[in-house]
């Protein structure tokens, strides 16, 4: 079962590290288009909710924060080879 909630925590944060990342980033790229107003209520939003989801792993499931930090590092990396180059 240990492994099960290992898997289940690697894939969320991988998720929500691809989502959050995604957004940061693009909003960073877009910012000439989308102004400075949004593009920082954007990346603020963001950082909250990854931040939160970091602070409830090590608050509820300390035993599988590796699995965090690697689902998230793997979708910062995924990140940050994706995307607009210009």
């Amino acid at each position: 079962m240990v492994y099960v909630w290992m898997f289940l925590v690697f894939i969320g944060s991988f998720f929500i590290g691809v989502w959050g990342f995604c957004q940061i980033v693009g909003s960073i790229q877009q910012a000439a288009v989308r102004g400075p107003v949004l593009t920082t209520i954007t990346i603020s939003i963001w950082s909250i909710i990854l931040v939160a989801t970091a602070i409830a792993v090590h608050c509820w499931l300390y035993d599988y924060r590796i699995a965090y930090y690697i689902g998230t590092a793997i979708g910062l990396l995924g990140t940050l080879r994706a995307g607009k180059i210009e």
